[in-house]
This record gives C-alpha cells, sequence and structure tokens, in this order.
C-alpha cells in the first residue's frame, strides 16, 4: 500500500541541482538554508535544555 513503509528513515535525501540557478537564486537559496539550520539549532537547544532539566529534577 506505501512503498515508503520499508525505506529506512535516515536515507539522504538527493542534492537539489544547483547547475540552473542563478547568482540571485542561489544566494535566496543560501538564504533559506541558513534560516532553516538556525531553526533546527534552535529547537535543538530547547530539547537539551528539556532533556537537562529532566536530568536535574530526577537527580536530587
Amino acid at each position: 500500500m506505501f512503498d515508503d513503509d520499508d525505506a529506512p528513515r535516515n536515507m539522504p535525501k538527493p542534492l537539489k541541482n544547483l547547475e540552473p540557478l542563478s547568482v540571485e537564486d542561489l544566494q535566496d537559496y543560501i538564504r533559506d538554508l541558513q534560516i532553516e539550520v538556525q531553526r533546527a539549532e534552535t529547537e535543538l537547544k530547547k530539547k537539551k535544555d528539556y532533556s537537562a532539566n529532566l536530568d536535574s529534577f530526577f537527580k536530587d
């Protein structure tokens, strides 16, 4: 029914073909990627902080 059910979850995504992009398009693409990295890092920090808080709560 769903072909993706058997696919490994950590398969790398295919890389975007950058060749046809203009300089402006590449700059926009880089900016979007930087925003996404920042978003992911913020979420990672929240999860680490939450985990640290739980650890300190249960160590007492």
